[in-house]
């Protein structure tokens, strides 16, 4: 159960990027058996500490936590480049009400206005997504505004800054589209949620800068439910998403979350959590979502025997499409790439097609 008494949440670690795991590293267990952990989110520091935060509650209807609103906690490992057996961690403390959503804000970084940012909800005040701030690297948080938003039960609001130093929030919708709010005060006031431009399938997604300046966008794509997990990227801050690329086109793909390291984005997500519960991860880079358009646009002689012209909407559609009757589970998108790390060529294999024993290379 998602939300049942005595949920516990666990970190896994690898030291060979991502190749093998261990499976837990650390595991966060409240005492009291009728508590429930949930929603870990990990984040690091300038100065190399790790974060990991969670939501604790008592299972009373989802609504009730240990002071009537349930609560956001986190530890702090102080030296994670340490061995295992090294760690050491701070004794777990309480940030503030509700669940906190995901990983924080940093306005200002590295100067004495530096401020972090976090969003949260509970169902006391069901029809807001709260802010909490922390000017001294989350020693201390306060709130510090809200945004109103209807139609959602689990909000999992966005927080990002923009270009001009606004704030943009996204929150998740029980049907159609995301909702956006604004804030131009730096979060204590906030516009009321009207509807964005992008489609969810009332589930979380992820939204964050690249080093390079880009929006990067883990949402779903051409959904029918949580299928077509998908990378979005966009080079006007969020107004369109020029590239994209399938990262898995199953049933039942959701809640991604994304860390950047060196230019490549670590992307985890989970998988028909009611039944197996898998975690998997993807490595991408910038130029793993753009290289195919790029690669195409550069194929002349083929698109001019096809006698169309590539476009970023068709390429998706082929990246993803598989004949009548087929998973998405079996269709692959394989890309070669030359010494210096450019694509040069792409293969579209469908296994167990048009027999079981069959791979199609389209």
């Amino acid at each position: 159960d998602e939300l049942g008494k005595g949920n516990m949440a666990v970190l896994l670690y690898s030291d060979d990027n991502g190749q093998t795991w261990v499976d837990p590293a650390v595991a966060i267990v409240h005492p009291d058996v009728t508590a429930s952990v949930t929603k870990p989110q990990l984040w690091t520091l300038d100065d190399g500490t790790l974060w990991v935060s969670w939501t604790q509650h008592t299972v009373v209807g989802n609504a009730v936590g240990f002071d009537g609103r349930m609560g956001t906690w986190a530890a702090v490992c102080k030296n994670p480049w340490a061995s295992m057996d090294e760690w050491q961690w701070t004794t777990p403390t309480r940030l503030f009400e509700g669940r906190g959503n995901g990983k924080i804000t940093v306005l200002n970084r590295g100067l004495a206005n530096e401020e972090w940012l976090t969003t949260a909800f509970d169902w006391i005040d069901r029809n807001y997504s709260k802010v909490y701030s922390s000017t001294d690297r989350g020693q201390t948080w306060t709130f510090k505004g809200k945004a109103e938003v209807t139609g959602s039960t689990y909000n999992n609001a966005i927080l990002v800054e923009r270009q001009d130093g606004s704030l943009w929030m996204l929150l998740r919708q029980l049907e159609g589209n995301m909702k956006e709010s604004f804030s131009y005060d730096g979060g204590k006031t906030w516009t009321n949620a009207t509807v964005s431009n992008i489609a969810h399938p009332n589930s979380a997604i992820y939204v964050g800068w690249t080093s390079s300046g880009k929006l990067l966008m883990i949402n779903h794509k051409d959904f029918s439910g949580r299928n077509n997990l998908t990378a979005f990227l966009s080079e006007d801050g969020g107004k369109t998403w020029a590239y994209t690329l399938l990262l898995d086109g199953r049933s039942g793909v959701s809640y991604p979350d994304v860390i950047e390291d060196n230019g490549t984005f670590y992307v985890v997500y989970d998988y028909d959590r009611f039944n197996t519960g898998r975690m998997y991860m993807a490595k991408i880079t910038e130029a793993d979502i753009s290289a195919v358009y790029r690669l195409a646009k550069s194929n002349r002689r083929y698109y001019r025997y096809l006698g169309r012209i590539p476009t970023r909407e068709s390429l998706t559609e082929i990246i993803s499409e598989v004949p009548e009757g087929v998973s998405r589970s079996c269709k692959h998108f394989v890309g070669f790439y030359n010494e210096d790390d450019v694509l040069i060529a792409v293969m579209d294999l469908i296994t167990g097609y048009p027999e079981s024993d069959d791979a199609f290379i389209g």
